[in-house]
């Protein structure tokens, strides 16, 4: 018969060829230069330019935003959430030097790039795993947790009126009366409750120990009453809140006590800090931290359930399954980004853990301490300041204008917080119908200087006589005042001896303008600065005291604690910066010294 199969040796050939062609093709895909590591080169560099672009669109829309060229220190300034700039710790940028030529450091989708002062880039380096691993949470004992990031399981919705916990499908939180808004709704990593009604009702929870944790920006403060962040108080619970002594502070009901155990900040609240909060009760010790800062309260005892299975709140005082804010509480006015519950007291070193986290993933920052001014201070005993108009920051609602030099608070009347009559950025606007502020206190010396940053918004006048409107006086047969004549003039006045000395700018006063005014009396004259030019007076004598108590005001004639207008005179309607009140007569200099500050801070031509 004749072989017509292949031979074992052609066999044998053949694979062997089939073999090297093998080895051949997958050198050619998988060696060194293969196409599959070309391949992953290629994607490589094509990752890294779309993070360097990244960076590039980030600071050509900060420039075209600043209209100029800018500055490596301006870089914190980019607001892309996936752009780190390295800051140091005061929140700066960090630029360091080589071959002179400053740079900054960026890290954007594992990626870091060196950014020049021309705003050029150069690769640096790709994060290691390590580095890149996102850090977690303490997991053991977690029950609930809630993040403006992800605030569902599948993602953000910023429509979402239910706070879904990424922890288990349980235990969510419902959205109260948020209506989208800008100051009433979701941004794209947290969420803002407006302080009228807004606020989130969350599930029942109680356990014997446990942790609460948030992180929260306040936007405004009530100074006078406590605002809760999150609680199930109601004679039983655990829960954070600002105190009505303006410091966060941690509390749990001890059953051992039958009352609350508080460990609280020794820190004012600032208002538009970020705050990274934890209250733990371990049945002996309360524990709350602040931004890292641990205060502890030792108590023994475990936590009281509260009353009527009250559910845990953000935002409002918890009644059962509704809000019960009693009247020396006050809804929260608050930027909400993550809330975490534990069914257990956290160690301190877990609570640590946490914060750590929280500071990198919410680039918390410690704001700096109110802002020296630079007016003068000897004798200053009263200083009111548009910008700085608590001791806790600027607030866009509050009616106690707050004195930064000690306790003689101004009581605002009528202020209805809106555009007309309320707060702006760096000033308090009088709407010239019934809105006017009274301080809170008598004050008089025998020497004296007042001194208001003021724009008249409108001036009121029956056909060409002009009425009397009053800027800072406690005027009431007696003190001291600045205010518009009927002639339409800058009236500084001062009672000595037996009446009225009063001396008067040269200048009609234009509605729109800012004026800084200072008057005061020295003993032997009364004198009046209008934006740095001074006009004097003589006069003899002791500065009287004004009767019936009648207090410094601005706005109106103030009697007493009151006003009484005559028919000649009308409030004013007008926008006030700063309101300064000196316990002795300021010199020349001082007055000029003031003046300056106060053209340079407000922009006076």
């Amino acid at each position: 018969m004749k072989n017509k199969g292949i031979t074992l040796i052609a066999l044998v050939i053949t694979i062997i060829i089939l073999i090297i062609l093998a080895g051949v093709t997958l050198n050619l895909a998988l060696g060194e230069n293969g196409l599959f590591n070309k391949a992953k080169v290629v994607v490589e560099d094509y990752k890294r330019e779309v993070a360097k672009g990244k960076i590039e669109l980030a600071i050509q829309e900060l420039t075209i935003e600043k209209q100029r060229n800018i500055e490596l220190s301006e870089l914190n300034e980019i607001t892309d959430e996936y752009i780190e700039i390295q800051i140091d710790l005061d929140g700066n940028v960090e630029i360091y030097s080589e071959e002179n030529k400053n740079y900054a450091l960026a890290k954007v989708d594992g990626y870091y790039f060196k950014i020049y002062d021309d705003m050029t880039l150069e690769f640096l380096r790709k994060l290691t795993e390590e580095e890149m691993k996102e850090p977690e949470y303490v997991k053991e004992g977690l029950i609930v947790w809630y993040d403006g990031i992800n605030n569902t399981r599948i993602g953000h919705d910023s429509t979402a009126t239910i706070w879904e916990n990424l922890v288990e499908d349980a235990n969510n939180g419902t959205l109260k009366n948020v209506d989208f808004s800008s100051s009433s709704g979701w941004t794209n990593n947290s969420l803002i409750l407006d302080g009228v009604n807004d606020w989130v009702q969350m599930s029942y929870l109680y356990y014997d120990n446990m942790t609460v944790e948030i992180v929260a920006k306040p936007l405004d403060v009530n100074i006078t009453k406590y605002q809760i962040y999150i609680s199930n108080f109601e004679n039983g619970g655990i829960g954070i809140r600002k105190d009505d002594t303006n410091n966060n502070v941690g509390l749990a009901y001890s059953k051992t006590s039958s009352s609350f155990v508080g460990a609280a900040s020794d820190k004012n609240i600032r208002i538009g800090q970020i705050y990274s909060m934890s209250a733990a009760y371990d049945g002996n010790t309360m524990y709350f931290s602040e931004n890292g800062n641990l205060y502890t309260k030792e108590q023994s005892g475990l936590v009281t359930k509260p009353q009527n299975s009250t559910t845990f709140a953000i935002g409002t005082n918890p009644s059962g399954t509704s809000e019960g804010l009693p009247d020396n509480a006050a809804r929260t006015n608050l930027e909400v980004y993550s809330v975490r519950i534990y069914n257990r007291a956290l160690t301190e070193e877990e609570i640590k853990h946490n914060y750590e986290i929280d500071e990198q993933r919410f680039k918390i920052e410690q704001l700096p301490e109110s802002e020296e001014l630079g007016y003068v201070q000897d004798g200053l005993v009263c200083l009111y300041d548009g910008k700085q108009n608590t001791k806790y920051g600027h607030s866009k609602k509050t009616n106690t204008w707050q004195n930064l030099t000690g306790n003689v608070n101004m009581i605002l009347r009528n202020i209805n917080h809106t555009s007309s009559s309320g707060w702006t950025n760096n000033s308090i606007i009088l709407d010239g119908v019934n809105d006017y502020g009274i301080l809170n206190a008598y004050i008089h010396y025998s020497k004296m200087t007042i001194e208001v940053v003021a724009k008249p918004l409108a001036i009121k006048s029956s056909g060409s006589t002009y009425y009397t409107e009053y800027y800072f006086s406690n005027m009431h047969s007696g003190g001291v005042g600045i205010r518009k004549n009927p002639n339409n003039l800058l009236y500084g006045y001062a009672y000595v001896g037996t009446g009225y000395k009063s001396v008067t700018s040269n200048n009609e006063i234009i509605v729109g303008k800012t004026y800084s005014m200072s008057s005061g009396y020295n003993g032997s004259e009364v004198y009046l600065s209008e934006n740095g030019d001074i006009y004097k007076i003589n006069a003899k004598g002791t500065l009287g005291a004004p009767i019936s108590s009648t207090r410094l005001a601005i706005g109106t004639n103030p009697a007493g604690s009151s006003e009484e207008l005559s028919s000649n005179e009308r409030r004013t309607n007008v926008e006030m910066y700063s309101i300064r009140v000196y316990n002795r007569c300021l010199t020349d200099e001082e007055i000029q010294a003031n003046y300056l500050i106060d053209k340079e801070r407000f922009n006076i031509e």
